[in-house]
């Protein structure tokens, strides 16, 4: 006879699956369980490893930042391209770019802007990180002021005006004379009325490479044979003429773009007479009776470029009078060079009689007679000296200092250029 089971005996069979069930879903947890765990380590591995190639980019950078900083040769020493690949760094390794984004050569102009790429790497994970360096020249101490001297200042019975300072590597000697400035000067200063603070015992401001200043801008400009230059009672005499980036007014004729003219006065003199400069003048081997005289109107063409480069002496002779075009019957606002944006062809026009800009001057200069207008800075190698019963006028002009032009530049630093550190995907 068949019989029923019993309800306790169902029952154990069913416990029996549940537990078998349960067991079955607890290993599947536990065995996703231990993948998650296994898969979550090399996510924290792989994560671990970016960052850790991220530092190595960046230390990278930090690096190339110090051998620049710390090389004042370093665009010599160093070539466009790698200057280090997969350098051991910690648990990873490192690389460096160094370019010149613009031309590609570190080495052909100090003030280019150069572009730093460093690259980190740990285990599979590369990264990169970029930055951009700007240079940020700092001036010669002889800019700091309006007219520095590398010797002595010498003051006769005369009138300097300046809206700045006056400063001498070794002394100030006004005789009879008024200063309406500050003067300050390493030695001793004395003698004359000064109507501004004045200060000794300062330390010697830095003063250019003459050498290297001429070379500088011989290089940069034309060449105008001495020859080329009209004679006038026994002396070569620029008179009554426009330079310009649009003109030159003797012979080759060739025009340079940022307005620079050299001339080698081969120990001879040279005299500059009633002309507008919109250009530099660079004259070598000037004979010791080189001189500006009469009216001149005179700035660079380039902002920060100086206005005249003497290798030599320089005598001003300026009386203070305008450029007057109907006076010398000469147009100095043509087409070729315009006046404030303005060019006619007329000869109706007056024009001030200034140099703006930077004059440097080798060795001895004087201001001889008249009155002469500065604005800018000059820059004397050795004496100067206001002779009587002649007025000096100087107007300081920064520009010069915080943005030096070649040859007057103290030291350069690399700058990062703001918001330039990024991370490259490439």
């Amino acid at each position: 006879m068949k019989t029923a089971d019993s309800p306790s005996a169902s029952r154990r069979g069913s416990t029996y699956v549940l537990v078998l069930g349960l067991s079955a879903i607890i290993m599947t947890l536990a065995l996703g369980a231990m993948a998650l765990a296994r898969l979550q380590a090399r996510q924290g591995r792989g994560t671990a490893d970016v960052a850790h190639a991220r530092l190595c980019a960046h230390a990278a950078l930090e690096f190339g930042r110090h051998l620049i900083k710390n090389d004042t040769a370093w665009r010599e020493h160093y070539t466009n391209g790698m200057w280090g690949t997969d350098v051991p760094a910690g648990r990873g390794t490192a690389s460096l770019q160094v370019i010149d984004p613009g031309d590609g050569d570190l080495a052909d102009d100090d003030l280019e802007p150069v572009v730093l790429t460093g690259t980190g790497k740990r285990g599979l994970a590369v990264q990169k990180m970029r930055v951009t360096l700007l240079a940020d020249a700092k001036g010669l101490g002889c800019l700091q002021t309006a007219l520095h001297v590398g010797h002595d200042l010498k003051l006769k019975t005369c009138t300097v005006q300046c809206d700045q300072t006056l400063s001498a590597n070794h002394d100030i000697i006004a005789s009879g004379a008024f200063v309406y400035a500050a003067a300050e000067a390493v030695h001793a200063l004395s003698g004359g009325t000064y109507h501004g603070t004045t200060t000794v015992g300062v330390d010697e401001r830095s003063m250019p490479d003459a050498s290297e200043v001429f070379a500088a801008y011989a290089s940069r400009g034309v060449a105008i044979p001495y020859w080329a230059i009209p004679w006038d009672n026994g002396v070569r005499l620029m008179d009554e003429v426009i330079f310009s980036p649009g003109h030159n007014p003797f012979w080759p004729y060739t025009t340079s773009p940022n307005g620079v003219y050299v001339i080698d006065c081969q120990g001879q003199d040279i005299c500059i007479r009633d002309c507008r400069i919109v250009g530099t003048l660079v004259l070598l081997n000037a004979g010791d009776g080189t001189c500006i005289d009469q009216a001149v109107h005179w700035k660079p063409a380039v902002e920060n470029y100086p206005a005249l480069l003497v290798d030599g002496k320089l005598a001003f002779r300026e009386d203070g009078s305008a450029l007057d075009e109907d006076m010398e019957n000469e147009n100095f606002n043509p087409a070729h060079t315009p006046y404030e944006g303005q060019s006619d062809s007329d000869q109706l026009d007056q024009y001030p009689s200034r140099i703006e800009g930077l004059i440097y001057i080798r060795d001895n200069a004087s201001v001889e007679s008249g009155i002469v207008t500065v604005c800018g800075t000059i820059v004397v190698g050795h004496d100067l000296t206001v002779e009587p019963y002649t007025l000096l006028h100087l107007e300081y002009e920064p520009e010069f200092l915080n943005n030096p032009p070649p040859g007057f530049i103290e030291r350069i630093d690399m700058k990062v250029a703001e918001g330039s550190y990024q991370r490259v995907v490439d």
